[in-house]
């Protein structure tokens, strides 16, 4: 009789032991295919153009894509191309000037956003093309933007003048300042270093030879972003601002952003490179 009250004791020491247990994930993650990765601080900005530190690429390298990425099994590293067709050959001019085409992938798309329905009603979504490359190099010489890279692309022949028009006129003319982004670049345009070839290519001409250009837009600097994103999230009306919402053609997207607490990523079913089953 004695040996009861030991047995009971001793099964709800095993209980307790079940229920209580050192996992911090959800129960429901279990048998989902999951990855947490912890960070011991909270990223500074979403915006690829200014992004610099570690932790905000964590999240951006899944979100946002390059034209150029890594052979990362190489050594040493190779270029490859990333949303490009092929890694663009230097093209040398008379002038002492030094050109690359870049041809973009077709059927590239950006993930499902609203604020696509600022280029066409009802619109959740586009196709990547070449102007979206080009607006990140402008967003680059936006001193608004704040950009850190301004020096080593200012070597795209017209990028820096481009800027200086920009804030000129935004500073003259309080109308101007109040356009919409695309319309502000428009006016103050064009590049003379950035020539659209059709909808998919981008001439880029630089004032003299650089090879390591190259290498930049293997980083999210150059990330193409789509000018709605940028016209949307303006952190008006309860609307995020664009640094903390990214909007990008990445295999993942950003479903939920609490940067101090919980970023949750999932992926992209939109993305060029997913294989379905």
């Amino acid at each position: 009789m004695s040996c009861a009250p030991r047995a009971v004791a001793l099964a709800a020491c095993v209980l307790a032991s079940l229920a209580c247990t050192n996992d911090p994930y959800p129960s429901a993650d279990a048998g989902a295919r999951v990855l947490y990765v912890p960070y011991p601080e909270a990223p500074k900005t979403l915006d690829p153009q200014v992004a610099y530190s570690v932790y905000d690429h964590e999240v951006l390298a899944n979100v946002y894509e390059t034209a150029l990425e890594y052979h990362y099994l190489k050594r040493p590293y190779e270029l490859i191309p990333g949303l490009v067709e092929a890694v663009p050959e230097p093209r040398a001019r008379a002038d002492g000037r030094v050109s690359y085409t870049f041809s973009l992938r077709r059927g590239v798309r950006f993930a499902s956003d609203p604020c696509f329905a600022l280029g066409a009603p009802g619109r959740t979504q586009r196709e990547l093309v070449g102007s979206d490359l080009v607006f990140a190099l402008q967003r680059i010489a936006d001193a608004k933007v704040g950009s850190p890279v301004l020096v080593t692309f200012s070597k795209i022949v017209g990028l820096a003048e481009f800027g200086k028009r920009l804030a000129k006129l935004r500073e003259e003319d309080p109308a101007f300042a109040s356009l919409r982004i695309d319309a502000q670049y428009q006016r103050a345009g064009p590049i003379e270093g950035l020539v659209e070839r059709g909808t998919h290519a981008l001439e880029i001409t630089l004032d003299a030879p650089y090879p390591q250009i190259l290498y930049w837009f293997a980083m999210p600097f150059t990330a193409p972003v789509p000018w709605e994103a940028v016209a949307w999230y303006d952190g008006a009306d309860g609307r995020d601002g664009f640094a903390e919402h990214a909007v990008g053609t990445g295999p993942f997207r950003i479903a939920r952003y609490r940067k101090r607490s919980r970023i949750v990523l999932e992926r992209n079913p939109d993305w060029y490179g997913a294989v379905h089953p």
